[in-house]
């Protein structure tokens, strides 16, 4: 999945989860990673240090977390 600014691809899939990574389209590097977080019982976002987000980047982030918990239930 692609955004202006972000992209998001699968990274790995484990047996009922999987991880996904997310960069930044203009530079490429990693922005941070989505995966199971199993204390919560849900996909979290895991981001890298020192790295700072708009609003509308954490709002697709998070609207792409509340797809995977529908496909996840």
């Amino acid at each position: 999945m692609k955004t202006e600014y972000l992209s998001i691809k699968l990274i790995e899939q484990k047996e009922k989860t999987n991880v996904y990574e997310i960069s930044s389209r203009l530079h490429g590097f990693k922005l941070g990673i989505i995966k199971w977080f199993p204390r919560w019982r849900q996909y979290s976002f895991f981001p890298e240090s020192q790295t700072i987000y708009s609003y509308d980047c954490l709002e697709y982030i998070s609207n792409f977390i509340k797809k995977l918990k529908e496909q996840h239930a």
